[in-house]
């Protein structure tokens, strides 16, 4: 086995040359320039907060799939790849799409036709502003809880990268997401995530494919995995789920189907203003209607470059997630460094950079929201111009990636991501 198949995560480090800081570079650019062309759209605060309510389905829809690709849906759901096997779909096609049709079908047009700026918004019309303001606190903290995950696998990259301090990785991470957000707001996170998922599938496409040829395609990894610790338990969705004792997972198809697939999806993705935001800001009810069902379709196949990857780092890598091993977290960028040649690799890193951004500014920008719309607007001071609230929202979203920056640390304590998500978040958990 290689020797650096065996380091310790905090001895990781990825072969880089000049070609692939070059990509870097030009990501960074791009994503710069997109916030700095937003800035000259922005006028309100509509247009800083919801774009304006102008934009198209295809855009809105990639966005609001994009929002949703960070650290949960790349190191994450590879982690639970490893730990769980094929189970891990179950996130997608039963935790995921069903609810996402739903909120396009039946709630994305109460949401959009009601003029609402937010979800607490519409709590506060539904209910009434003590409703609002409990669901504003709860939301806004736990996206500042969910964005120091985002920021601490965009740090954990960075450093594997740059063999840069973990600290260092995390406030320079940060200080990339602040700028390119404080400047255009929303509209330039939904046009930088529309270009973060095309650079996302591209970093991972290659680690997928060239994994599956390393371990002997399809046939070999399944044999391999049966060897493996998981055993052939971890390339079945549904055997053993029966008494949920005999499943990687550890649950049963009830807890599955209607645990995760109906009260924790529905209700994660029918009320979390992080990707409805996304639906609120598109130009008419049809498109904000069509934003969550045009990004159900690609979520069906982001199993591929998630948990497939997971199932080949498990094989390679006999001590991932054991003592003394590398986390289950860095099972993505292990294998970017033992099969990508540079140049790819630049692209694989950029995509990655580019998921844990995108989920990162999809948190800031709800939390900013909120924060500023249904926290202080509707509840301390009412009654200011426009311009106060649009400079209010700037504010917040520096103080909103600075608390971010104190929850990276604390995410940086776990050895799987998922499992401090599901202390934040419920639709992630069977129990």
């Amino acid at each position: 086995m290689p020797q650096h198949l065996t380091l310790a995560a905090q001895d990781l480090r990825l072969n880089v040359n000049v070609l692939d800081y070059v990509v870097l570079a030009l990501y960074f650019v791009t994503v710069l320039g997109i916030g700095l062309a937003a800035r000259r759209a922005v006028r309100t605060s509509l247009d800083f907060f919801l774009s304006g309510r102008s934009l198209p389905a295809w855009i809105t829809g990639l966005a609001f799939l994009s929002a949703n690709l960070g650290a949960t849906e790349i190191l994450g759901m590879a982690a639970n790849g490893v730990q769980y096997g094929v189970q891990t779909v179950h996130y997608y096609w039963i935790g995921a799409v069903p609810a996402m049709v739903f909120l396009g079908i039946v709630m994305m047009p109460f949401y959009y036709r009601s003029k609402v700026h937010s979800v607490p918004d519409f709590l506060r019309r539904r209910f009434n502003g003590q409703t609002q303001l409990l669901n504003a606190i709860t939301f806004a903290l736990a996206q500042i809880l969910i964005a120091g995950i985002n920021l601490y696998a965009l740090a954990l990259v960075m450093g594997a990268l740059l063999g840069w301090p973990l600290l260092l990785s995390i406030v320079v991470s940060a200080a990339i997401v602040l700028a390119y957000v404080v400047l255009g707001g929303l509209s330039s996170a939904i046009y930088n995530e529309v270009m973060q998922f095309f650079v996302i599938l591209a970093g991972l496409i290659p680690v997928t494919v060239l994994g599956l040829i390393k371990v002997g395609g399809f046939s070999g990894l399944a044999d391999k995995v049966r060897h493996s610790a998981l055993g052939d338990p971890g390339l079945h969705a549904w055997a053993g789920t029966g008494s949920g004792a005999t499943n990687p997972l550890g649950a049963h198809w009830i807890g599955i189907v209607l645990g995760l697939g109906f009260v924790l999806s529905f209700g994660y993705w029918t009320t979390n203003f992080a990707e409805v935001q996304r639906g609120l800001s598109a130009r008419n009810t049809t498109a904000a209607r069509l934003t969550p069902i045009v990004a159900a379709y690609p979520k069906l196949v982001i199993p591929a470059v998630t948990v497939i990857p997971g199932l080949v780092a498990l094989v390679l890598f006999n001590d991932l997630g054991k003592p003394g091993g590398p986390q289950y977290n860095y099972a993505i960028p292990l294998l970017m460094g033992d099969l990508l040649p540079n140049g790819v690799l630049g692209i694989a890193v950029t995509g990655l950079l580019a998921s844990f951004m995108a989920g990162m500014a999809a948190n800031i920008s709800g939390f900013n929201t909120v924060f500023t719309y249904d926290i202080w607007k509707s509840h301390v001071k009412k009654d200011k111009p426009d311009e106060y609230y649009l400079r209010l929202g700037r504010l917040a979203t520096v103080g909103g990636v600075v608390l971010g920056v104190g929850t990276a640390l604390i995410a940086a304590g776990f050895s799987n991501i998922m499992n401090y998500l599901q202390n934040l978040h419920p639709r992630n958990s069977f129990a």
